[in-house]
């Protein structure tokens, strides 16, 4: 059992040499000055310090986390109603678009319609004209004075058969003279 005693001797010196050597790190002294009390306060003082600083870090990252959060749950009502507006705004712009598009067809179509009428009048107007300079010409080769006497004429003679025509109305009592 001696030989067991000496071996766990050992373990705790070398044990106690490591613990040594990573207090005497963190805390930036030689080993060799400090007892082993000084050791363990060493020791326990930096553990408490990463404890803190582990505290703190994790306190922090739930912090970050929370703001998200906030931060999500503020964003996303809105980032969705803005999408919303604009699926709207897009959409209307598309119904306006096909409007357009069927007022220009109706344009485009009205100005058919009125090239083919303008060409319409154009040829009824061609067709037209030369009947209607023949027409003139002939007013212009009558004879307006002979005409004039043609008339007269006619009306001389037929105003004895006038007369006659009276005459025999009034003795046949129909008559209104």
């Amino acid at each position: 059992m001696s030989e067991n005693g000496e071996v766990k001797e050992e373990s705790k010196a070398a044990g106690k040499a490591a613990v040594e050597t990573q207090a005497a790190k963190a805390a930036g002294t030689d080993v060799t000055d400090m007892n082993e009390k000084q050791l363990l306060i060493k020791i326990y003082q930096e553990t408490r310090k990463q404890a803190k600083a582990g505290w703190v870090s994790a306190w922090a990252h739930i912090g970050i986390f929370i703001v998200l959060t906030i931060s999500l749950f503020l964003l996303v009502p809105t980032l969705i109603n803005t999408l919303k507006t604009a699926d709207t705004a897009i959409k209307d712009a598309q119904i306006s678009v096909r409007q357009i598009n069927v007022l220009v067809d109706s344009a485009q179509s009205s100005l058919t319609k009125i090239d083919e009428a303008v060409n319409n009048a154009n040829v009824v107007i061609k067709d037209n004209s030369e009947n209607v300079t023949d027409a003139v010409q002939k007013i212009d080769n009558i004879d307006f004075d002979s005409l004039n006497s043609s008339i007269q004429r006619l009306n001389d003679s037929l105003e004895p058969f006038a007369n006659t025509v009276n005459l025999i109305s009034s003795l046949t009592g129909g008559g209104s003279n």
